[in-house]
């Protein structure tokens, strides 16, 4: 059965009010340091989350409308995509950026999650011409790329800082994105994530072996 819609079309509470797995809050979390913005906004004596892009990638629209979108209701037009997803359920995705990278750190030291928690920030930030994650913490890109290697007995790639104007980026610049993406997708905890498959229309076709 299918929850009932508000007139507006946005879900009511239902079957997709359920808590998340753990595995998919991985997911998420590690999207959520993406580009996409993220809200809390209000309809009638209902509140949600608004996860939203402006992003005219189709890789980034994609992941958004095919990972978030199947826990909630789809608007997209030319200019935007937007998610409405249940609270309390994605409250943990409007935690301030320090709460998010302690839960990135348990995230990676967890057998269970430190594959979707990557797979979800490759998904959202990985740079299609240099093969790069940016990322502010260079502790976190460290344990991470460790992490990887340590499972997998193979390098993410090359951690590296730059400084810009009066920044630093900080990133990964992976030697094998395929690879790792291919990697990540044969775990048991990203196959057990609800929208596995569409993880395929969400990840550009050049990283799938």
């Amino acid at each position: 059965n299918q929850p009932d819609r508000h007139p507006g079309g946005l879900p009511r509470r239902g079957r997709r009010a359920a808590p998340l797995p753990p595995e998919e809050q991985a997911f998420f979390l590690g999207l959520r340091f993406s580009n996409f913005q993220v809200r809390k906004i209000s309809w009638g004596s209902d509140s949600f989350i608004m996860m939203s892009t402006e992003s005219d990638k189709k890789r980034h629209r994609d992941a958004l409308k095919n990972t978030a979108g199947t826990w909630g209701k789809v608007h997209e037009n030319p200019s935007e995509v937007k998610a409405y997803l249940h609270t309390p359920t994605f409250d943990f995705l409007l935690q301030d950026e320090q709460n998010r990278i302690s839960l990135a750190r348990k995230a990676l030291d967890s057998n269970n999650l430190f594959a979707p928690f990557i797979l979800g920030l490759l998904l959202g930030k990985l740079s299609e011409k240099e093969n790069r994650i940016s990322f502010g913490n260079i502790d976190v890109l460290r344990k991470m790329n460790k992490r990887f290697e340590e499972v997998f007995e193979f390098s993410m790639g090359r951690v590296g800082e730059r400084p810009m104007g009066n920044k630093t980026s900080r990133f990964i610049v992976l030697q094998h994105p395929d690879m790792v993406i291919s990697a990540l997708i044969q775990t048991r905890s990203v196959q057990r994530l609800s929208f596995f498959r569409n993880l395929f229309e969400a990840t550009p076709k050049r990283l799938l072996l």
